[in-house]
């Protein structure tokens, strides 16, 4: 096989697989990518922790990947925050795509879930508008199911890849967790994992 047949193999499995994890199928917004680096943007869970190895998602999707990611997560940050922080979290360095997970925080502070998904909805807006692709990492709360649900309705609105549930198989599994709420290495390798095959197709302009 040629080196340019592999590739378009790749992409048509890698959108298959999209396609599958999403469930369904919808028009994806600035799907054709530009050169512009790629940003995780979020709070703790993207930010990852110093006295883990430095461990986080982002770092274990740049191995798998052997692309650079830049770590834009800031601890703390909801998704007013998030939104607060667009133009030197995110615009200052021109991204081709952006990774967004926010919302744990809004949760777990007990939030306006109207409110937080209004933020979500308005940076992702936002972030289009600027010419970058979105891909929506959801969040499944056991106390509150509205939210996964929500992420993905999000995703069909706005038009963006979606990675459901990316806690899914990590949270509450001890030997893949940091602490109650934040994975560790193992963990975040498997977050890496379910990023990397919704992300793939939309990367290989990039390698």
């Amino acid at each position: 096989m040629t080196k340019r047949l592999v590739l378009a193999v790749a992409v048509i499995v890698g959108l298959a697989v999209a396609w599958w994890l999403n469930g369904d199928s919808y028009p994806i917004t600035n799907a054709d990518v530009g050169d512009g680096p790629i940003i995780a943007f979020g709070d703790s869970l993207t930010a990852g922790y110093v006295d883990d190895g430095g461990s986080s998602y982002p770092r274990e999707l740049a191995r798998l990947l052997g692309t650079p990611i830049i770590n834009r997560g800031v601890r703390g940050d909801t998704t007013a925050d998030g939104l607060a922080r667009l133009e030197h979290g995110v615009f200052v360095d021109d991204p081709s795509i952006v990774l967004l997970c926010l919302g744990a925080n809004d949760f777990l502070r007990h939030l306006d879930e109207d409110i937080a998904f209004a933020n979500l909805g308005m940076i992702v807006e936002r972030i289009q508008r600027h010419g970058a692709l979105v891909i929506l990492i959801g969040l499944d709360f056991p106390l509150n199911r509205s939210y996964a649900r929500r992420y993905h309705q999000l995703a069909r609105d706005k038009g963006c890849p979606f990675v459901p549930d990316v806690l899914d198989g990590i949270f509450g599994h001890r030997e893949l967790m940091q602490d109650q709420i934040h994975p560790n290495a193992s963990g975040y390798k498997l977050w890496a994992g379910k990023v990397e095959r919704v992300l793939l197709p939309y990367v290989h302009r990039l390698t």
